[in-house]
């Protein structure tokens, strides 16, 4: 289950044609950070999600639609919403449709409904701009799914732009992520140059698969004086098995890795850096003779690529060399209903023209007091302090401290600050933005303090023992996290990597110990705790 439980493959390479605009297109899709949660009758969803969309006069207010496989309406039923192939006066807008032996009801059962207006989403800041709240021109019956979004839109050239919209949420009902593998969706999506216009271009039936792959991995750094350049260790599991083949089916595809250069953690490409072109993958079945290729619980085949090469070298001091490295997978097998999918390798290498020795976050009378100390300064301006609350997406500059080292350059300072500011009930974040003298800049770790909860991040997992099922409750606050499920031979059984949830169902566990380790990584935090399965 990014940035990597991030997976959706969800309106991927979804193609608008009709007869009067050819030029109406979705591409490019990356589903990434995908949760799971119980609900009443079904599953919560939410995610990220990235894509290339074609502006052009009739690509103005975009609407998706999607359903289960099964329940998708056939155009026999009733054709006029699903008319791919006629001119545009033959394709109204979807709305619910009533009466009539021939007709259905045709957005009753689409479990997700979206819109944007394309021409006034913001292309500075993640926001709301834009964003489509009222389905009235067409149904003011259907309920559109836009609480808790944001989107933003980064031109790409004169023909396209980069759309991405954050925790898009959805409910799925009579759908148990903690039963089923994965689920097969189908999506009708169009387009429109106008309120309550018709549709203007136009995609029916595109299917998609939810749940799978998972991606994960890790960084090895470079050696010191840049001898030895990074490498890297990809691992794509799949849980796919065509039901209609005899034995388990594997996936094929390509995948590629980027650089996230604004640390966002979500792939844009016309902005983070390609560092590995297009390079093909086959996962297989597990090998008892090969250890890498051992298959988590739950998955039947996995791809492992162990101690790669970037195409991208890496120099000596390079910033890029210490931020988050994004994967995108894409799956061609022919049967398989997904691909374009997300992930990213987790990456702990620290190439920063400031070594930091230390950096701490205290609690002095309610206020927060910081220091931090520096091995090396080269070309350094100075260190601009940054504050996160726990309800807030982004940090605010709250000081600026000038580095010691005259002219920017030298070794072994201390510094300090005191945030003025009493700290709230619960979590603040703190990290420091140094600056060098030409202006470029890197951030350090995060640190926390928190107030009114005793300190340390807690989890509980009940009940403990088990009988094979065990639920994992975590704090709100707790931010992204990488997960992993070891038995007491140290081999692991099941991982997650990036994920942003609040509750973790462990399932299907034979009788043992295991030990359940949780990296908190915006803290730095480890929990460890240990399982016992009757």
């Amino acid at each position: 289950m990014k940035k990597f439980l991030q997976i959706l493959a969800l309106l991927v390479s979804i193609q608008f044609t009709n007869k009067v605009t050819a030029q109406c297109t979705v591409t490019n899709v990356v589903i990434d950070n995908l949760t799971y949660s119980p609900g009443v009758g079904g599953t919560n969803i939410t995610m990220d999600v990235t894509f290339t969309a074609t502006t052009n006069g009739g690509n103005k207010l975009v609407f998706f639609h999607v359903w289960k496989e099964l329940q998708y309406p056939q155009a026999q039923m009733h054709p006029s919403p699903f008319n791919c192939t006629g001119n545009q006066a033959a394709a109204p807008a979807p709305v619910r449709i009533s009466g009539g032996n021939t007709e259905v009801d045709v957005l009753d059962d689409a479990f997700l409904n979206y819109g944007f207006n394309i021409n006034a989403v913001s292309s500075t800041d993640f926001s709301t701009a834009g964003i489509i709240t009222s389905y009235t021109d067409y149904d003011n019956t259907v309920i559109l799914d836009f609480a808790g979004s944001t989107i933003k839109k980064t031109n790409i050239n004169s023909n396209n732009d980069q759309i991405s919209i954050n925790n898009l949420s959805f409910f799925i009902p009579d759908y148990d992520y903690q039963v089923e593998p994965f689920i097969q969706v189908r999506a009708f999506n169009w387009s429109t140059n106008g309120t309550g216009g018709k549709p203007q271009c136009w995609g029916c039936g595109q299917t998609f698969t939810i749940g799978d792959p998972i991606i994960s991995g890790s960084i090895s750094c470079a050696q010191p004086g840049g001898a030895t350049q990074p490498k890297y260790n990809l691992f794509i599991d799949s849980k796919y098995d065509d039901p209609n083949v005899a034995g388990i089916q594997t996936i094929s595809g390509n995948y590629s890795l980027y650089v996230d250069v604004n640390t966002n953690g979500m792939l844009e490409e016309g902005t983070d850096l390609l560092v590995k072109s297009s390079t093909n993958f086959t996962t297989s079945l597990e090998d008892p003779n090969t250890p890498e290729t051992e298959i988590p619980f739950g998955f039947n085949s996995r791809f492992a690529g162990i101690d790669l090469s970037f195409d991208y070298v890496f120099s000596n001091g390079d910033l890029n060399s210490s931020k988050p490295v994004l994967v995108k997978v894409v799956v061609t097998t022919t049967g398989y209903l997904g691909a374009g999918t997300g992930g990213n390798l987790s990456n702990n290498c620290g190439v920063l023209p400031v070594s930091f020795k230390s950096f701490n976050a205290t609690q002095r009378s309610g206020k927060a007091f910081l220091t931090w100390e520096t091995d090396q300064e080269n070309n350094n301006d100075g260190f601009e302090v940054e504050r996160r609350s726990a309800g807030n997406s982004q940090y605010q500059k709250i000081g600026f401290v000038d580095s010691k080292a005259p002219g920017g350059t030298g070794s072994a300072f201390s510094y300090s600050f005191d945030d003025n500011q009493a700290l709230a009930k619960g979590v603040t974040y703190y990290r420091l933005r140094q600056v060098d003298l030409d202006g470029r800049a890197t951030y350090s770790e995060v640190k926390a303090v928190r107030t009114g909860n005793g300190g340390l991040l807690t989890i509980s997992i009940y009940p403990n023992p088990n009988r094979g099922t065990a639920n994992v409750t975590i704090p709100e606050t707790s931010g992204k996290m990488d997960v992993s499920l070891d038995d007491y031979t140290g081999k692991s059984v099941q991982r997650w990597s990036g994920i942003s949830v609040r509750n973790l169902q462990l399932n299907n566990m034979r009788p043992g110990i295991y030990m359940l380790r949780i990296n908190f990584r915006e803290t730095g935090e480890t929990i460890t705790e240990r399982i016992i399965v009757q």
